[in-house]
């Protein structure tokens, strides 16, 4: 059997993990892969086969860029937090 347009992909349990385009029986156009959430994971283009280009959507990539910080400058600002959460408690009042 010739594989031509679009195919899906699903695992054992029928959930979708891929859908690819085939010009006789090779891979050739726009692909969508997907992670175990369901979440794309990696989308792109084939060529005869071959990965014309790709965008990999890695923790990596979506993980959040994070200042390091001394484990003392860490310690100041959970204090500093602390502070202005009671400043913030202490000018509630409630009215009955």
């Amino acid at each position: 059997m010739e594989k031509e347009g679009e195919w899906k992909q699903t695992d054992k349990k029928g959930k979708l993990t891929a859908i690819y385009h085939y010009v006789k029986n090779l891979r050739d156009g726009a692909f969508i892969e997907y992670d175990s959430l369901g979440a794309i994971s990696n989308e792109g283009i084939y060529r005869a086969d071959t990965i014309f280009s790709e965008t990999r959507q890695t923790k990596e990539a979506i993980a959040k860029e994070v200042m390091p910080m001394m484990a003392s400058c860490m310690q100041e600002d959970l204090e500093e937090r602390k502070n202005v959460q009671i400043k913030l408690c202490s000018n509630i009042s409630i009215k009955v």
